[in-house]
């Protein structure tokens, strides 16, 4: 799936797109990773750390391209890592949803890996907010742990109109 593709936000996406073809038809070998966590926590943390490794140089190699935010890549690694667990866990493990749209996951996903919470916040920036309001976004936005700072970029920064493959 992602092997297709040059560019890194490409890739992210085509890789989601693999990882639900893939475990939708193999949902019982997601659950084996999963249970091995109440096994033997060593396994699971080798399995883990054999996938976060590579993603961490891929990531590094995209970031000084330019086609994402400048992340440590072992932080954003196992950010993203944890999004395609999460995603596995409710579909596969919670929902056994064997058959579902690909397009209804990955359109959203797509949407926040390649913009953040920006780009929702945006969306709602038409709104009217009242002035307390206001004030709680500002702070919110302003920085974190007690250190001013600029409002949060998109996690990716991508450009526009990118489609979702299914």
């Amino acid at each position: 799936y992602a092997e297709r593709f040059t560019d890194r936000r490409d890739q992210e996406l085509a890789a989601y797109c693999g990882f639900l073809h893939f475990f939708r038809k193999h949902r019982w070998m997601y659950a084996i990773v999963r249970e091995a966590e109440f096994v033997d926590a060593s396994i699971s943390i080798s399995y883990y750390a054999s996938l976060q490794k590579p993603y961490e140089t891929a990531l590094k190699s995209s970031i000084d391209r330019g086609e994402i935010s400048p992340y440590e890549p072992e932080h954003l690694a196992p950010i993203l890592m944890g999004i395609g667990h999460a995603i596995g866990y409710s579909l596969f493990l919670i929902e056994n949803a064997a058959r579902y749209d690909n397009r209804s996951v990955l359109e959203p996903l797509s949407q926040f890996i390649l913009y953040g919470f920006n780009r929702f916040i945006r969306s709602h920036e038409a709104l009217k907010i009242p002035a307390k309001k206001a004030k709680e976004k500002k702070r919110i936005t302003e920085g974190s742990i007690g250190a001013a700072a600029l409002p949060a970029e998109a996690l990716i920064s991508s450009t526009k109109n990118r489609e979702v493959i299914t």
